[in-house]
């Protein structure tokens, strides 16, 4: 029996693969007998609970067993991914802006990828282009297409972001990638890196700073003025 045997008796999946959702909020409830825990005690599931959101593989140890396992996103082969949080890092970011990123496909980034430079985009306090829920479009140095949304920023900028292979699977995504000024991140692995940089937050000044694109990636802010 295959896919398509199935697909013939029962009719095609509704929502198909496209249209279907990719990423998913859970929350972890503790119950506890005497009363509240304590702020390290929280911190301690908190770091568990934040594991499910892993891009690679995580160790565990239960008991005489060890191994590593495979997260959501991994198990999906990055077709889906998990949120922990109980707040969300967008804190007050309007619900229409985090809808309008949610909403930005590969599709719609390929069709404005053509407008995508090196040219640095100013977060300065005086002419900024990076106020809170701002969308940036961009291709990073490995030519993977992809989209962040800044959710904080001053002398350190805080982005959510997702960046797709070319087949429309998530190559990396997070949530709240703090990127201080002046570091470099690199939107391939969600990491703050020199090797395989993709831009620069560079704080020249205390009110002066950019998004300077690196090592060849290309970024624009969306939609294009």
């Amino acid at each position: 029996m295959t896919v398509q045997d199935i697909v013939r008796r029962l009719g095609p999946r509704v929502p198909d693969a496209e249209h279907s959702a990719h990423r998913f909020r859970i929350a972890t409830v503790i119950v506890s007998r005497d009363g509240l825990l304590s702020e390290e005690a929280m911190a301690f599931y908190s770091h568990f609970a934040q594991r499910a959101e892993a891009t690679e593989e995580t160790l565990y140890h239960s008991g005489f067993a060890k191994g590593s396992s495979k997260p959501f996103a991994l198990a999906t082969r990055g077709l889906g991914s998990l949120d922990t949080r109980l707040v969300t890092a967008t804190g007050g970011m309007s619900p229409v802006l985090e809808t309008v990123f949610d909403g930005i496909g590969l599709g719609e980034i390929l069709t404005r990828a053509g407008g995508l430079s090196a040219v640095p985009i100013s977060g300065s306090d005086v002419g900024k282009l990076l106020p809170v829920g701002t969308v940036v479009l961009y291709r990073t140095n490995e030519g993977r297409l992809g989209k962040l949304q800044v959710i904080g920023e001053g002398r350190d900028l805080t982005v959510r972001f997702v960046t797709y292979n070319a087949d429309g699977s998530i190559s990396a995504a997070g949530d709240s990638l703090l990127v201080p000024g002046t570091f470099l991140a690199d939107l391939d692995a969600g990491t703050m890196t020199y090797d395989g940089a993709d831009f620069l937050w560079g704080q020249w000044t205390e009110t002066v700073r950019y998004l300077e694109p690196w090592g060849g990636a290309l970024f624009g802010v969306w939609p294009a003025s």
